[in-house]
């Protein structure tokens, strides 16, 4: 039996920021292909709205809409806007153990492994200007860093 800990990839370089609205996803380049069956986000700066209207205290949160709801609003995508995770087509989701204002938020139920290729360049978006649905009065933008767990 195999105990040793995979560590985690850093994907990124820079912090990867995205926006709310108006198609301001974030971008990165992979630089180790291969084979990936868990992906961490962690929250670096920045807050994000899906409506700009609700107070400020309650709606504004690192990875959503509302502080602390259980919707999660962050896709990673291919350079094609495919989505890659989570693996829904809403432009919301749940995660069992994370919220919207949580500091990370981590992907580990593939359905397959993720494959990526060394030079591939991945997006990180808000759900809502992914989808162009009702992204009018959102607003902010968040930034993260990309970590990967390697077969």
């Amino acid at each position: 039996m195999n105990t040793t800990e995979v560590p985690w990839q850093k994907l990124n370089t820079l912090p990867v920021c995205f926006g709310a609205r108006d198609d301001r996803f974030g971008s990165f380049v992979v630089e180790i292909g291969g084979s990936v069956n868990t992906v961490k986000l962690v929250h670096v700066s920045g807050d994000v709205t899906c409506n700009v209207n609700i107070k400020s205290d309650e709606g504004w949160s690192k990875f959503g809409c509302r502080k602390s709801s259980p919707e999660l609003y962050t896709f990673i995508t291919t350079a094609n806007n495919d989505i890659l995770l989570p693996e829904s087509q809403e432009p919301r989701y749940t995660l069992p153990g994370y919220h919207s204002d949580s500091t990370e938020i981590v992907f580990t139920d593939f359905s397959t492994p993720l494959r990526l290729s060394s030079g591939q360049q991945l997006r990180i978006w808000y759900g809502e200007d992914l989808k162009d649905a009702t992204d009018t009065d959102n607003n902010g933008s968040t930034c993260v860093d990309v970590f990967a767990k390697y077969m």
